[in-house]
């Protein structure tokens, strides 16, 4: 080194590289830094949505029965308190709370986010109902003078039914597998088909009636098909809606003491009178009480007076005519006919008035299908919460084209679909009342009742009873002050009615097994129970008077969750 040199080169050039080194690591240094702040930032709302469904699907809040009381809320969990699924309520309640803008649960779900905006969505299958069905606010079912029948339509084993006033049996069909006994003292009448596949003895008023009457008359406004054993004892005249169809082997005996009137409107059978069984029919007492057989083909009236004579009205009066064509008669029957004159000036004679009665609603049909979650589009949803521009809704928010980042995430979970209380306050179409599974058969007495408002109107209720499905039609029209209703099956496509129900002026009571029938699965059988329908101002409100919900376990259905998380600029 020369003297004043303060460097030398080696020094120097030492220097610059340290100043080069320390500048390099320094960029580096920032670089990391930049790339840990930008892993930390990406790691932090890359967990945003897992951590949010995690609090709100694992965890039962707290306190864990905060749907109860909001009181105590401290945090928002939709899982059961005893299980790992989905409660169902607590969902529901979750909704509604936010529909109502809770200030408690807004703060919360913003917390929760980091304050980041988010749409989350939960979707439940969906159960698709189509009911055909007919409301007729003057039709009573049932005229001034006439009681109406409350008992089942289907009767298996032995039954009695005994009636003293005028009576409507408003079954169609009217179907009897087992042995059933019927005694009227006054008019008998039955709204639909009569099958008779077991034992059946009617008998309406007295045979032979007392000189002068009474002659209480026996209707039946569709065909009647006799397989079993039938005894008939009727005082007066029998009419027919359809066709009078007789099958098979057995005892069968008919006895008339006044006139058979065969409509045929109410049939598809191509004979009026088709009997290829066994039986003996005897219309009029013989040196008594004359009887005609009268039978109506399309337009056209036919008259039996005698045994084997027939004639034909034309309008102006009769001709006799060859048996008509719609007659079929084969093995071992006997139709006897103890007739009276025929008039010249006759008329032809109208239904009973009872025919008339149609029910005020009327199912023609019902379908059903079930679409699962994952198959819904997102307007489809079951409930959603959107946080978008420091503002809550409930709508449906599109998720923005221009944001820097989402974060989406999502989860199949399990839904306790259990739903029970015992006073139900019905206000809406088209709801889920009841869901669960039943463990055991309800008691035969165990009931409940259905209260409507003191005006007009119709609910039509929805049942799945297991794989089968009912319908519940309860009514007040302006022709009757009574509340009543009518139990429907749907099997196989068919609707049929299979029960009626009479109440007071502002309710009406129902058996649980009539809805729920008797079963004897171990594992229990799936029902729901859901308005379909009402069009009465009020609400309605269902009763339970035994508590069947002690009867219901859980009921779980699968669902599916969406959640996105984004940055909003």
């Amino acid at each position: 080194m020369k003297r004043a040199q303060i460097f030398s080169l080696d020094a120097f050039i030492a220097l610059t590289l340290t100043i080069l080194l320390i500048g390099t690591i320094s960029a580096t240094s920032e670089s990391l830094r930049n790339a840990i702040s930008s892993v930390v930032s990406w790691y932090e709302r890359a967990n945003i949505p897992d951590n949010m469904l995690d609090v709100l699907l694992k965890t039962p809040g707290e306190p864990s029965n905060w749907n109860e009381d909001l009181v105590l809320l401290k945090s928002i969990g939709l899982r059961e308190e005893d299980s790992p699924f989905i409660s169902y309520e607590k969902a529901l309640m979750f909704f509604n709370l936010v529909e109502n803008q809770n200030p408690l649960v807004l703060d919360f779900l913003e917390n929760l986010s980091l304050g980041k905006p988010f749409c989350f969505e939960f979707y439940l299958g969906v159960w698709n109902f189509t009911a055909d069905f007919t409301w007729n606010p003057n039709a009573s079912g049932v005229l001034s003078e006439f009681e109406v029948y409350s008992g089942e339509c289907t009767i298996r084993g032995n039954r009695e039914l005994t009636f003293t006033d005028p009576t409507i049996i408003q079954c169609a069909p009217f179907d009897v597998k087992g042995s059933a006994s019927i005694s009227s003292d006054a008019p008998l009448c039955i709204l639909g088909s009569v099958d008779t596949h077991g034992s059946l003895t009617i008998t309406v008023g007295h045979y032979p009636p007392p000189a002068g009457g009474p002659y209480p008359y026996l209707a039946i406004n569709g065909d009647w098909v006799i397989t079993g054993a039938v005894t008939v004892n009727v005082g007066g005249n029998a009419y027919i809606g359809g066709a009078l169809i007789v099958r098979g082997e057995g005892a069968r005996t008919i006895n008339i003491a006044k006139d058979l009137v065969i409509f045929g409107d109410n049939t598809t059978n191509p004979y009026l009178i088709d009997i290829s069984g066994s039986a003996t029919i005897n219309i009029g007492i013989s040196g008594y009480l004359p009887g005609n057989l009268y039978l109506k083909v399309g337009n056209t009236w036919y008259a039996s007076n005698k045994t084997g004579e027939w004639y034909e009205w034309s309008g102006e009066g009769w001709r006799k005519v060859s048996e008509p064509p719609v007659i079929r008669t084969t093995g071992s029957s006997s139709l006897n006919i103890n007739g009276y004159p025929l008039s010249e000036t006759w008329s032809p004679p109208t239904p009973p008035p009872c025919f008339t009665a149609n029910l005020p609603i009327e199912v023609s049909s019902v379908n059903l299908d079930y679409t699962y979650p994952q198959a819904l589009n997102r307007s489809e949803a079951w409930g959603r919460v959107a946080y978008f521009k420091n503002n809550f809704t409930v709508n449906l928010v599109e998720i923005p084209e221009n944001a820097s980042w989402v974060e989406y995430a999502s989860r199949v979970v399990s839904v306790d679909m259990r739903k029970y209380n015992t006073t139900i306050e019905v206000t809406s179409n088209y709801t889920r009342l009841i869901s669960g599974v039943l463990k055991y058969t309800p008691p035969a007495y165990a009931r409940f009742e259905i209260r409507v408002p003191n005006e007009t109107g119709y609910a039509l209720f929805i049942i799945m009873d297991g794989e089968d499905t009912k319908l519940l039609g309860v009514v007040k029209t302006r022709v009757s002050p009574y509340v009543r209703a009518y139990l429907w099956t749907n099997a196989t496509g068919n609707v049929s009615l299979q029960k009626t129900y009479v109440g007071n002026e502002t309710s009406v009571r129902i058996r649980w097994v009539d809805v729920f029938s008797e079963f004897s699965s171990e594992t229990g059988k799936p029902i729901e129970i859901w308005i379909y329908e009402t069009n009465f101002s009020d609400p309605i409100y269902i009763v339970d008077e035994y508590n069947i919900g002690l009867l219901l376990d859980r009921k779980y259905e699968l669902g599916l969750v969406k959640l996105w998380v984004w940055d909003e600029r």
